[in-house]
């Protein structure tokens, strides 16, 4: 009986210690974890299809000259600025 409960308590010391190496990220708490909903990877998606219809809008003004060149500029560069405030601002708040 002391055997076992010293084997038990070595090896509750060599996971903690594992854990504690890898940044909390152990093989039985990644399996616990529940996976990404399917509602946020269609939303990142359409995010990235959206950055990337702007990006050819954007090449399609510089080519033609299109007074609208830096609007989509500014679009660009704030698109992603307001998708990092919102993330941000969901964990602030989920806190």
């Amino acid at each position: 009986m002391d055997n076992e409960e010293r084997m038990n308590t070595e090896q509750s010391n060599t996971e903690q210690m594992n854990t504690e190496t890898t940044g909390g990220a152990s093989e039985e708490s990644s399996e616990g974890r529940e996976p990404r909903s399917t509602f946020a990877r269609v939303v990142a998606i359409i995010c990235l299809v959206i950055m990337a219809a702007l990006l050819v809008w954007f090449v399609i003004c510089l080519v033609t000259g299109s007074s609208y060149t830096l609007a989509v500029l500014f679009l660009l560069i704030l698109y992603p600025v307001v998708l990092y405030l919102l993330v941000w601002l969901k964990k602030v708040f989920s806190r």
